[in-house]
């Protein structure tokens, strides 16, 4: 794939052979764009959804219109069409002419620009919506946004939590089949597809039982498109929409999920989720895996290659991909790939949300540009929206005549829907003034032009017979199942036209016959439905499901019919498939003769079964009859598994069945099957059978039922004697955690309370109490009244922590300094910079009780989300924001629900499945628990996530680190359904890569010990050097650095380092100079593959490396250098300037390649016990240290300070900045304004920020311990271990409350600035001063104001004198600031304040205007990304370096108190725990400097 245009982020995108990526708006032009749609004009209108799951923007959402003015191809106006708190959370934009429909939630509404001002002028309602669980009022799961489709028709599509679709008026509305169009399983339910006519009447019901189908596409033909998204379970899937079919998300009749268990489940998680092997689902295209699916088109214009031309186009913000999924015909169906499109696998903010195509044929993106895929847990004010093209397109827009035939024939070939749209009303107001032209069109060689002149034929005034003749006679198969469509949506009579192609070769075509019939009842169309079955081959489920879409309506009339045709053939495979589809009463007798024919095979009996399950009972329960009567020993797996349909009403009407089901129900013991018949059927005589169940498997659901059926015996005493023997004991305590009802408490809190126990039956019962609400509160209630010994409280507090109710989690909470005191708990900053051990991963995600919730990889409970994948949608970082605070964000379906009972069992879980009865719920241990609506006393949806807090409490920080870790890489083997169907990028030329070869002159130890290391480096192994070589999973490095200091500390051995560069086409096949400066100790660097150069024998590590590329491996686009550095003792790495890092050609700028470079280990020398090699140079000096800064206490002096600012202010080289001064300084560092403009001026520089100030300083002395410029050591207590700075630049901001003593303290003012600046100078000359704030009253105390102004405007004349005099630069805030309203108390800034400070200093010390990049925070808007990430990115260094230079208690650390216990560790009275803790700031810290500069870089890049 080749490499986006330079002008976008560095190893931002990889995109499709043949296109590049350009940015059409950036960061700061819109925000959180949830759908575009570009209009004939070629301008981008944006749904931005900034209000999504919240209300932090009053005036609303709005609707932006992006125009390129200029033609350089970049937006530079921007236009409100529209904005109101009533599209908050909008999910779509369709852009038709003057009018946009818009789709909020709960809501469609069509906006018209009367005037051509571009803004909306009137609005009118099509339809409303309910949101189910709304989050202020929104849900994403609702309705989507609409799509003009070919036939001069609106499709659009809502998701499962909306309840149906009402008109403006209140009304519900009711399909052309009188079907209520709402989630009330009259037939349907959940998600649903829609089309209507433009002013919203003649709704149809194309589709149903989708999860979250966020948008449909319909393509020329009329074929429609879709993605679905699954609930974490790396399902995400592709439909074909055939009309009237059913998705399968939920059971059809039931309405259960697809956890409940059910006869023939799926074997795959990516099958069972959709129901896939229920009768009357259609099956899926394609299962994409983990993901949040988007915008979805099908790109129908030329300019793209070849390969994407008519085909679907898609946005995954889940997976920061835009892919296209080639379809080809299968039989009545379709199979298809995956081909990416545009990835980021460098940036994960990149979140592509939708895609639209222009005039030209360019692909527009919008990019939601966030950290998490559904930004559910951000505030977040970015987007960017992309444009993809060939290389050097320019965007040039074609010109359209709508006034003339020709004109809007024309327009009707666009790839660009609204201009389509325009053409569509022209030419059908035209009439038969455009039918000559579009008669032209309609024999275009172009199978998709053809198309779209039919739909508009027929819409033309009787046209559309004419337009299906026409359309039968196509060669294209298309085309004529066109002709249908059209005779559809005419409302013309279909057997004829059925009758003309009911015959055809195409299947595709005879399963559009089959659809047209559906609710059809004529004898002719019996008859046609009867032909249409008769050529079905069993090979092909998508045309079963269309003769079962057919069949609607008249059953039984075909199935007799059918049987009739087929007479004693009807029990083929086919036949039996025909069977097993079909929905007619009749069917389900048939079903039991085949269950009972030895010539069925065994293997069909489950499904064969489970079809029985979608007839209504009269006929159900008569072939149940059939069945269960029949020989039970003949297939008694098959006879079980129909009895457990058998009601007692049932039986009662056969008594023979009863007889002889005896040996049947002992058959299953063992099974949930078992327990359920045994209740079914009150077999108390079999209580001691679930006795041996319990014993089993007591923490599986079989055993679990087991003991809940026992209770329900009342068999209790069983359960009493089992826990009195101590081989029963433990099972039934862990069985009894699970049961969670009275009984089963009061028995766990019987053994735990019982002295007489042994112990580890009593902390078993602890922690079994913990897994239900009732449990956990008795446990809690033992803690608090102190009825447990002392040994046993830490073991309770970690059972409550993981409790499911939010009450006993928040007391655990409370509790929880007795397990990890937080001193001793990590911040984030430390979690993310230590390196976890993944082999321990698995171990504490079963030691935390994560396994008791969630799976990964197959093992675990399902009560939670499933965790395999969810390194593909979270960071590192947001994993450990999701456990340190798991209530920020509750996954959508995972809202839990508190129900007491009204024998005061408290239940806790996720709402399954709700009916008129029973309310189905998964419980703690992933067991479904069905709840008699009649039996429940109070329901109450819980506000807190069931995800406990306070886990880094029951575990020790490092194992935190180990569980993320192992968490973050845990990417399942691809289905084989997304295995087969991944293809990757589009065909390339490949370079042949060669191996490394070994150098001459290597003595016989480097030999061994080289042939050692190269044998077992994995990067060796696994070819890292190759250039197809995938490391989006490795992490960055900014060089040059020694990686020592950079993420590997004590790392000798071997560590890869790639980074890819853009070649542009004329550099192409010329030759290249690759500089890398010093590398320490070895390196070998490829380029594209193929070995360059290298230095592999020791003594070498001060030698800068300088390689030519030859020109046959230079290639346009795309290429990759790879270095594998090989150390041996000391620091490693690349230890040279980052200007001797470089790429240079002859007549080229050198273009560096210093910054950001993708790193992986290879192998360590402690591994392969392989020892340094004698160096034949002298022993290297200490390496200097990192370019971060050493941490101070003090600033440190120097023989050679910096040189004064030579020609104005600027920060040069490495640079550490130190900010001094008193309140107004301290607080800067808690609003990070100042640091974020001086940061982002100056994005090449490596520097450090480091705020000094004390809130008492003055300029007469510094209220510490110890000044700027003290003693070595405190007269008491140990030295500072802190190392002093080495400062480059210094802010003094001094003289505010200095101030106060009035025009008598001046000189002592003057002179005491003026020794300040002097010791400061032994330091450094590059002093930047910071005159005062101004004062002021906000409170109303009545504060002379006038007059302390006025003795400080002398004090500030004092300062610029003394800048001046040593040619210092001064910022005059006093002036500058004044009348502004910008203290909280007087003389403290606000918010506002220190913004308008920060911009004042930057202004005047000659920055760039900020306020031409970043909006002013004066009114509590935010900064906009990536700006603020950079200013979060400080806040967060800032917090660190306060624990460090301003610690809580200086005296524990270095003072007096130093000796007093309460200062050392607890179980070792010899160390001191806390100043090795202060110590390990140190490392976490410089890699914050690291990532601030990374980020500073990123925001020039854009």
């Amino acid at each position: 794939m080749a490499k986006p245009d330079s002008a976008l982020t560095d190893e931002q995108f990889e995109v499709a052979e043949g296109l590049v990526v350009q940015p059409f708006a950036i960061q700061g032009q819109l925000s959180n764009p949830a759908s575009i749609d570009v209009d004939d004009r070629g301008r981008v209108w944006v749904a931005e959804a900034f209000n999504y799951r919240k209300k932090l923007r009053k005036p609303g959402d709005r609707i932006l219109i992006l125009e390129d003015s200029s033609g350089n191809g970049r937006a530079d106006k921007t236009t409100v069409f529209y904005q109101d708190p009533d599209i908050d959370g909008v999910h779509g934009v369709c852009v038709l002419g003057n009018k946009a429909i818009v789709s909020a939630p709960d809501r469609i509404i069509l906006l018209t620009d009367t005037d051509g001002d571009d803004k909306a002028d009137r609005k009118k309602l099509l339809f409303t919506g309910k949101v189910l669980n709304p989050v202020n009022g929104q849900h994403d799961h609702a309705i989507h946004a609409v799509m003009f489709g070919p036939d001069g028709r609106l499709y659009f599509n809502f998701g499962n939590f909306n309840a149906g679709l009402w008109r403006a008026d209140g009304s519900l509305v009711r399909d052309l089949f009188g079907n209520p169009v709402n989630n009330s399983r009259k037939p349907y339910q959940e998600g649903m597809v829609i089309r209507c006519e433009l002013d919203g009447n003649r709704v149809e019901v194309l589709g149903y039982n989708f999860r979250n189908n966020w948008e449909v596409t319909v393509d020329s033909f009329g074929t429609m498109w879709q993605s679905d998204n699954d609930n974490g379970s790396s399902s995400c899937r592709v439909n074909f929409v055939m009309e009237y079919g059913n998705y399968g998300y939920r059971d059809e009749r039931t309405g259960a999920d697809y956890r409940n268990k059910r006869t023939n489940m799926e074997a795959t998680m990516q099958r069972r989720m959709w129901h896939q092997n229920d009768p009357g689902v259609v099956p899926n295209l394609l299962i994409t895996g983990s993901g949040a699916p988007t915008g979805i088109l099908v790109y129908e214009g030329d300019l793209l290659p070849e390969p994407f031309r008519g085909q679907m186009i898609h946005a995954e913000p889940g997976r920061n991909v835009v892919w296209a999924f080639p379809a080809k015909q299968a039989g009545a169906g379709y199979s298809a790939s995956i081909v990416d499109v545009v990835r980021s696998k460098a940036n994960r903010n990149y979140r592509p949300s939708d895609v639209s195509v222009a005039p030209d044929g360019s692909l527009f993106i919008a990019d939601w540009f966030d950290p998490v895929d559904c930004c559910h847990r951000t505030v977040n004010d970015a987007g960017r929206i992309f444009r993809v093209a060939p290389p050097n397109h320019v965007y040039a827009l074609p010109a359209y005549n709508f006034k003339t035939p020709a004109g809007a024939v024309k327009a009707l070939r666009s790839p660009n829907l609204s201009a389509r749209y325009k053409a569509w009303t022209a030419l059908i107001g035209m009439q038969e003034r455009a039918r000559p032209a579009l008669e032209t069109m309609a024999s275009d060689k172009n199978p998709r032009f053809r198309a779209r002149a039919l739909w508009a034929l027929a819409a033309i005034k009787n046209g559309a017979q004419k337009a299906i003749e026409t359309a039968l006679g196509d060669e294209s198969e298309n085309i004529r199942a066109l002709g249908l469509r059209i005779a559809r949506r005419h409302q013309l009579p279909v057997e004829p036209v059925v009758r003309q192609l009911v015959r055809d070769k195409s299947a595709l075509v005879r399963r559009e016959c089959s659809i047209s019939l559906h609710r059809l009842t004529s004898a002719e169309s019996i008859q046609l439905w009867t032909e249409l079955a008769a050529q079905y081959d069993r090979k092909d489920r998508w045309y079963l499901e269309a003769l079962g879409i057919g069949e609607k309506g008249k059953e039984t009339a075909c199935l007799n019919t059918w049987l009739k045709k087929t007479r004693d053939t009807w029990k083929t495979a086919a036949g039996r498939d025909i069977i097993w589809r079909s929905r007619a009463p009749e069917a389900a007798a048939l079903l039991a003769k085949l269950l009972l024919s030895p010539n069925v095979p065994a293997t069909e009996h489950p499904r064969l079964l489970r079809a029985l399950d979608f007839h209504d009972d009269k006929p159900k329960e008569a072939a149940l009859a059939i069945l269960l009567e029949g020989d039970a020993k003949r297939s008694p797996a098959t006879y079980l598994e129909a009895f457990q349909r058998a009601t007692p009403n049932f039986l009662q009407k056969h008594p023979k069945i009863l007889k002889q089901v005896e040996a049947t129900i002992l058959a299953s013991k063992g099974t949930v099957t078992f327990v359920d018949m045994v209740a079914r059927l009150n077999r108390k005589d079999m209580a001691g059978h679930l006795m041996d169940m319990v014993q089993a498997t007591p923490e599986k659901e079989p055993g679990i039922r087991a003991a809940g059926q026992i209770f329900a015996f009342k068999e209790d005493h069983r359960i009493e004697a089992a826990l009195s023997n101590s081989n029963q004991t433990p099972a039934f305590i862990k069985a009894l955690g699970f049961v969670g009802n009275n009984q089963a408490v009061a028995m766990l809190r019987t053994v735990t309370t019982d002295e007489a126990r042994l112990e580890a039956s009593r902390l078993l019962a602890i922690t079994a109490l913990g897994r239900s609400s009732s449990g956990a509160g008795v446990l809690m209630q033992l803690v608090q009244q102190k009825k447990l010994p002392a040994k046993f409280i830490p073991p309770a507090i970690r059972s409550l922590a993981s409790s499911p109710g939010p009450n006993t989690r928040s007391f655990a909470a409370q509790q929880q300094e007795l397990l990890t005191p937080v001193g001793k708990r990590w911040p984030i900053e430390l979690l993310l910079a230590a390196k976890p051990d993944t082999s321990k991963g698995k171990a504490v995600f079963q030691k935390a009780g994560c396994i008791a919730c969630h799976i990964v990889q197959g093992e675990g409970l399902d009560f939670g989300p499933e965790l395999s994948d969810i390194g593909n949608k979270l960071s590192s970082e947001q994993l450990f924001e999701a456990i340190l605070k798991p209530n920020q964000t509750i996954s959508l379906g995972y809202e839990g629900v508190n129900i007491t009972l009204k024998d005061g069992t408290q239940l806790i879980g996720f709402v399954i499945s709700d009916s008129k009865t029973t309310l189905s719920l998964r419980i703690p241990g992933g067991l479904l628990k069905d709840v008699l609506k009649a039996n429940i006393k109070s329901r109450t949806a819980m506000k807190a996530s069931l995800m406990p807090t306070g886990l880094e409490a029951t575990i020790s920080p490092q194992e935190l680190v180990d569980l993320v870790g192992w968490l973050a890489p845990q990417n399942p083997a691809e289905t084989p359904t997304a295995k087969n169907a991944r293809v990757g990028g589009l065909p390339k030329k490949v370079v042949k890569e060669g191996k490394p070869q070994p150098k001459p002159g290597w003595t016989p130890q480097v030999t061994a010990w080289r042939a050692k290391l190269d044998a077992n480096d994995r990067g060796m192994i696994g070819k890292w050097f190759a250039t197809a070589y995938d490391d989006a999973k490795w992490n960055t490095m900014k060089l040059p650095t020694f990686y020592e200091t950079a993420g590997l500390p004590g790392h000798d051995g071997t560590v890869w380092f790639r980074r890819a560069i853009e070649i542009a086409g004329a550099r192409a096949g010329k030759p290249l100079t690759l500089e890398l400066g010093p590398v320490d100790d070895m390196d070998m660097t490829w380029f594209n593959g193929i070995q360059v150069g290298g230095i592999e024998r020791p003594g070498f590590w001060a030698s800068p490396r300088k390689y030519t590329v030859p020109g046959k491996l230079v290639k346009t686009g795309r290429n990759v250098i790879a270095v594998r550095v090989i150390d041996h003792g000391w620091s490693g790495g690349f230890g040279g300037k980052t200007t001797q890092m470089r790429v240079s050609a002859k007549g080229l700028k050198p273009v560096s390649i210093a910054g950001n470079w993708k790193y992986q280990a290879g192998i360590t020398l402690k591994a392969l016990e392989l020892g340094a090699l004698n160096n034949p140079t002298p022993p290297k000096p200490t390496p200097p240290p990192p370019p971060a800064p050493a941490l101070v206490r003090p600033l440190a002096k120097t023989t050679s300070p910096a040189p004064a600012f030579s020609n104005g202010f600027q920060i040069e080289g490495d640079a550490n900045v130190v900010i001094i001064g008193s309140a107004n300084a301290v607080e800067s560092q808690r609003h990070g304004y100042l640091e974020t403009l001086l940061t982002a001026a100056h994005p090449t520089q490596r520097f450090a920020i480091r705020n000094m100030a004390w809130p008492a300083d003055t300029v007469y002395q510094q209220q510490r311990p110890r000044n700027f410029f003290g003693t070595a050591k405190p007269s008491y207590g140990e030295a500072d271990r802190r190392k002093p700075l080495a400062v480059n630049v210094v802010f003094v901001w001094l003289g505010q409350s200095e101030s106060l003593d009035g025009l008598a303290k001046l000189n002592d003012f003057t002179k005491a600035y003026e020794q300040t600046l002097e010791q400061l100078s032994t330091r450094t000359s590059r002093l930047v001063l910071i005159t005062p704030v101004p004062f002021e009253d906000p409170l109303g105390l009545g504060l002379d104001v006038k007059k302390r102004n006025a003795n400080l405007k002398h004090y500030t004349a004092a300062i610029r004198r003394l800048g001046q005099a040593r040619k210092l630069p001064v910022v005059d805030l006093t002036s500058s600031l004044l009348g502004q309203a910008i203290t909280r108390d007087g003389a403290t800034l606000s918010g506002k304040g220190q913004w308008l400070a920060a911009r004042t200093i930057a202004v005047q010390l000659g920055l760039a205007d900020p306020t031409s990049t970043i909006r002013a925070a004066v009114t509590g808007e935010l900064i906009p990304i990536p700006f603020e990430e950079l200013r979060q990115t400080i806040l967060r260094k800032n917090r660190l370096w306060r624990q460090f230079w301003l610690p809580t208690n200086w005296a524990f650390l270095y003072g007096n108190r130093q000796t007093q216990p309460s200062s050392r560790d607890h179980n070792d009275s010899g160390f001191r725990w806390f100043p090795e803790e202060v110590q390990s700031i140190v490392p976490r810290l410089e890699q914050m400097d690291s990532l601030i500069q990374g980020k500073a870089r990123l925001i020039t890049d854009q």
